[in-house]
């Protein structure tokens, strides 16, 4: 009696599985239903894949736990690295930082100018009046 309860249990765990997995069991990439192509919900980018389809975000955003909606990143915002005490900005500015919709832009405080890899920032040098009248002279 307890062998045939277990066989029959795991009879029905295997037609459960069947049943609930079958689109992805038996599909076939020719009789693959392209779910991107009607409505899926993906607030931006569709992938579809062979029996099902998932979402995906553009640089710059993250997918939502919903798996569907796509949120802007904060790369000025600080960030606690998962497992440890230490933080991190994903931006790395020097300086200042603003949070655009999925980018962000490094500046710098007055009395600097931003270097040419945009995250620097480098001390502005004003030439006195004398410097820059030998400068203009030669150029006359």
């Amino acid at each position: 009696m307890l062998c045939q309860c277990f066989a029959e249990e795991i009879l029905v765990s295997y037609i459960d599985l069947l049943v609930t997995n079958k689109s992805r069991l038996f599909a076939h990439p020719s009789n693959d239903i392209d779910e991107c192509r009607s409505f899926h919900g993906c607030q931006e980018k569709c992938i579809n894949t062979v029996g099902d389809y998932h979402c995906t975000c553009s640089k710059g955003y993250r997918l939502e736990e919903n798996n569907k909606t796509c949120t802007d990143i904060d790369e000025c915002a600080t960030e606690n690295l998962t497992g440890t005490n230490d933080t991190v900005k994903l931006a790395h500015c020097q300086q200042l930082c603003t949070n655009i919709p999925g980018s962000y832009l490094c500046s710098c405080r007055d009395g600097f100018y931003l270097s040419y890899d945009k995250k620097h920032c480098t001390v502005l040098q004003l030439l006195e009046e004398d410097d820059v009248s030998g400068t203009l002279s030669k150029f006359l």
